[in-house]
């Protein structure tokens, strides 16, 4: 991340969005798990900076979600929307 940082001038890490309930080859409980590490190490080791997208994927209604699919992890075009919008101001 150091490198980067001078590189750069700034790094962002971005954490997974949700799992939705009954996606049979994912499992939410394992985002929390990975994004609660890497926000660990974040905090505590580096100045990265940090975009929550887990938590703006869970406030996201479930209108957003891709309803071709039930349960599908992917977003509709308004959903991606939302989640772009929230990048651009974590930038």
């Amino acid at each position: 991340f150091k490198t980067l940082d001078r590189k750069c001038g700034s790094v962002m890490f971005l954490t997974s969005t949700m799992v939705p309930p009954k996606t049979s080859d994912r499992k939410n409980s394992d985002v929390i798990l990975y994004n609660a590490a890497i926000k660990h190490f974040i905090e505590k080791k580096t100045k990265v900076r940090l975009c929550d997208l887990y938590q703006k994927s869970v406030e996201i209604p479930d209108l957003y979600r891709n309803a071709d699919k039930q349960n599908d992890v992917h977003f509709s075009p308004r959903g991606y929307e939302e989640l772009a919008n929230f990048i651009i101001g974590c930038i």
